[in-house]
């Protein structure tokens, strides 16, 4: 199931702003509070962020759009499952992500500042 992304409260007197930038893309691993899309508007520069870790699905805007306040921007698939996402993150940074379909049991274990080694224990 996917999750909507929205366009968060940009100030008090803000009601709308323009998409600057798509700062990931569609399939594109995603960490909780992770952001995805920066708003731009002639009072204030934000990023809109994940409110989930997860996969990106589908963005429904796109640069230079025009959307207001609790405007969806864009889904987030859930983790887990057949044909779900895996995210490992340090310190809520994605370190690697991969498909779940057809995975194997295993189990990481880190193997370096910014390795993880999966190991089959079958």
């Amino acid at each position: 199931m996917a999750t909507e992304v929205k366009v968060p409260t940009l100030g008090e007197s803000v009601t709308e702003a323009t998409v600057g930038e798509l700062l990931k893309n569609v399939g594109d691993a995603v960490a909780v509070d992770e952001p995805i899309v920066s708003l731009e508007t002639d009072k204030v520069a934000v990023e809109a962020p994940s409110p989930v870790a997860g996969v990106i699905k589908e963005f429904k805007v796109a640069v230079g759009d025009t959307v207001e306040i609790d405007a969806v921007i864009a889904d987030v698939g859930s983790l887990g499952g057949d044909g779900g996402v895996i995210v490992v993150t340090r310190e809520g940074h994605p370190l690697f992500s991969m498909n779940t379909s057809g995975m194997y049991r295993g189990r990481a274990t880190s193997a370096g500042m910014n390795e993880v080694a999966i190991y089959d224990d079958e």
